[in-house]
């Protein structure tokens, strides 16, 4: 493959718009010495003609999606072991909340950007919304009525579905598999999470600290790979959120109701 493809590519995929807004975080291309260099030169040369000389007056260039999230980024670019191995852009916009498209050469692996979990700044995220609004969500929902029913009143309240099962995907394993389990908990269900086996050192991480800091009567971890995954959905749910392949959803998780990403 031309280097002018490889390239296109991988700023389309990289920095292409997000419906104005990005979820941003490291990514790492892993190439030879020699040919790193090159790799850079066009990197630079096509990120000026995608984005101009002053990306961050690019309407092209997304928003950060919150200012824990920007921040966060900015502290792993601030990094002293980071911050003289940028050797493109890193220009920042706070009020607007954007980073200029960087590119980062021969970090070092005891680095911030190379060992944090990006995500972390959406999960605290999802948790501070929940406890924010739960009690705005637990209210009944009043709808009117019709002649039929006066004089009486009207509501919908909310219930919890019961007992959940998901099943999270390897990629982006902590935000995929703790993000929903806010909501369902937050919903008054009780929880049990299946992560994904192909990210085996996240699967025992959550399964250990979910175990040490959380109540195991709501929430519980189930770790394990294909055999363990087909003996949970032999189990009855209430509900099943499952974020995979499509056709494996078709196979693994029918006869049930599913909702998935």
């Amino acid at each position: 493959m031309r280097i002018e493809v490889a390239v296109s590519r991988i700023i389309s995929g990289k920095w292409g718009c997000n419906n104005g807004q990005a979820c941003k975080a490291p990514d790492y291309i892993i190439t030879t010495k020699d040919f790193a260099l090159k790799l850079v030169d066009s990197l630079k040369l096509h990120l000026i003609k995608f984005y101009g000389e002053e990306p961050l007056k690019s309407n092209d260039i997304s928003r950060i999606v919150n200012l824990n999230h920007f921040n966060h980024l900015i502290k792993l670019l601030d990094d002293d072991k980071v911050s003289d191995k940028i050797v493109h852009g890193g220009q920042t916009d706070i009020k607007n909340l954007k980073i200029a498209p960087t590119i980062l050469l021969d970090v070092p692996d005891n680095s911030l950007i190379m060992s944090d979990e990006i995500h972390i700044c959406l999960l605290k995220n999802s948790c501070e919304l929940a406890i924010k609004e739960l009690k705005c969500w637990m209210k009944p929902e009043k709808v009117g009525t019709t002649l039929l029913t006066f004089p009486s009143t009207t509501g919908i309240v909310a219930e919890p579905f019961g007992v959940v099962l998901i099943v999270a995907t390897w990629n982006f394993p902590l935000l995929v598999s703790l993000n929903p389990v806010i909501g369902a908990i937050a919903a008054g269900n009780t929880v049990v999470l299946k992560p994904s086996e192909v990210s085996p050192t996240m699967c025992a991480l959550l399964a250990n600290y979910v175990g040490e800091y959380m109540d195991s009567s709501a929430v519980k971890v189930v770790e394990g790979d294909i055999p363990e995954t087909s003996a949970l959905l032999e189990q009855k749910w209430d509900k099943i959120l499952y974020t995979g392949s499509f056709s494996i959803s078709l196979m693994s998780v029918f006869p049930y109701e599913i909702s998935q990403s």
